[in-house]
């Protein structure tokens, strides 16, 4: 009897081995390094967009490497029962001892494979958002608004991006491919050069975006409101209009979104502007920010019209070539650079003050046979510097060409997330009295550098971008 309980406990440690090494090896290949909480979030919070192309990949790139690994513990499996077949005391210490060899770079918290490190960080995180979700509601802003033009129509935007990076926009005028063909025709529309964001997971971008605190006071956010909040206490109408795959619908966030009017859910890019316009034609002082899928992996977030650069990971998932997924990516940007040049388009012929400002919420690093972001304790440039744009009407202009001034002489400066939400506010003539509304807004004389710094993915640790 103590033998069959004996091999029932050394079999489901071998199972357990055998789940955190597929796990382990299948990000180390895909990634070049371990899992982190970024990819077990993904698994733990529904997002049927990002689960399928995780699994899309898995068995597209990554399932001969877990066929050998299967083989590999099957085998070890079957050594540890011919120990436990004549239990003495001498095999049954060597079956514990082989298989708590194998398990201990999982469990041991200092190894970089410690997928159990991993789970109790975001495990950590997930509760901290439940307990945590309620803490703003009686948070208040001391709000005024810096020019009374209550006769004029107004409209602001604030538009996030996903995973796009600003090496691959040919707006920066170094990138050799034409990936914005449109927007650079665009007039009144500026690009920043030296914008980082300030996590490169989603999930700790958007907080800190939406309220206004550093990346190194991250779990300050809870107790703080949104940039809705300070629209509507000057009279605008509030509305996100949203990628219904996107993590704002993840029903874990949505205290990211309860200071908007309306929400709206989409089913893809395409309808965000034409939604946004309706409500353009409604409301005389409005501001919406848009979140877009964008260019989220596996780059399959375009029509085929768009599909330029060849092959694509897309349209040929099988093709032997080093450009399969950078050429799926610059499709991507392309089919972004229409949507946004016709959102801009579609707002410049109204008659009405009106400005919009872009950002993505991180960048995307590039190899051969992936795309990956957030899933590293030590992400690349490419991951966190990310484009910054600004465009407004000739009525904005006019209304303040102090703040168009400023972001003209500004456009070449180091800025990151953390101007964001100040700047957001500024654009609109909105201010937080007593706040750092000079020093952190782009739209401001007085914008001052700081040090720039960037949240990891256990969601507490920071590392320095400007050394």
């Amino acid at each position: 009897m103590k033998g069959n309980k004996l091999f029932i406990v050394l079999i489901c440690l071998l199972t357990l081995v055998w789940l955190s090494a597929s796990v382990e090896l299948v990000i180390l290949f895909a990634c070049h390094d371990f899992c982190t909480a970024g990819e077990l979030f993904a698994f733990l919070i529904p997002n049927k967009y990002e689960a399928n192309d995780i699994s899309t990949y898995i068995l597209r790139f990554e399932l001969p490497y877990l066929f050998l690994l299967t083989c590999c513990l099957v085998g070890v499996g079957v050594g540890i029962w011919y120990l436990t077949r004549k239990l003495t005391p001498p095999r049954v210490f060597f079956a514990v001892l082989i298989t708590g060899a194998l398990l201990a770079p999982f469990i041991i918290p200092n190894q970089p494979c410690c997928l159990l490190r991993e789970v109790i960080v975001v495990s950590r995180q997930i509760l901290k958002v439940k307990r945590n979700k309620d803490n703003a509601k009686d948070f208040l802003y001391p709000i005024s608004k810096s020019q009374n033009i209550e006769e004029t129509k107004e409209v602001y935007i604030f538009s996030l991006g996903e995973s796009l990076r600003y090496h691959n926009l040919s707006l920066n005028g170094e990138y050799k491919r034409d990936t914005n063909p449109l927007l650079k025709k665009q007039r009144n529309l500026y690009l920043f050069s030296d914008y980082y964001a300030n996590a490169t997971l989603t999930q700790y971008a958007l907080p800190i975006i939406f309220t206004g605190v550093k990346g190194e006071k991250y779990e300050t956010h809870f107790n703080r409101k949104t940039l809705a909040y300070p629209f509507k206490e000057v009279g605008f109408y509030t509305a996100l209009i949203s990628n219904e795959e996107q993590l704002l619908n993840n029903g874990l966030h949505d205290y990211l979104t309860q200071d908007f009017d309306t929400l709206i859910w989409v089913e893809n890019d395409s309808l965000i502007a034409p939604k946004a316009q309706e409500l353009v034609k409604q409301k005389h002082k409005l501001f919406i920010v848009t979140h877009f899928l964008g260019n989220h992996f596996l780059y399959r977030n375009c029509p085929e019209g768009y599909r330029k650069w060849l092959p694509d990971y897309n349209l040929t998932p099988r093709a032997s070539s080093d450009s399969l997924f950078i050429n799926a990516y610059d499709n991507t940007v392309l089919y972004v650079d229409a949507l946004l040049n016709k959102f801009i388009t579609d707002l410049d012929e109204e008659d009405m003050i009106c400005s919009l400002l872009f950002i993505s919420d991180h960048g995307e690093r590039i190899m051969k046979h992936f795309g990956v972001h957030g899933h590293t304790y030590h992400p690349t440039k490419e991951e966190y510097h990310v484009p910054l744009m600004v465009w407004y009407s000739d009525e904005y202009k006019d209304a303040y060409p102090q703040k168009v001034e400023n972001v003209i002489k500004h456009k070449g400066k180091p800025v990151c997330a953390d101007h964001v939400f100040w700047s957001v506010l500024d654009m609109a003539g909105i201010a937080i009295n007593g706040g750092l509304m000079n020093e952190m807004s782009i739209f401001s004389d007085a914008l001052a550098p700081h040090e720039r710094t960037l949240l990891l993915p256990d969601g507490k640790s920071v590392i320095k971008l400007d050394k």
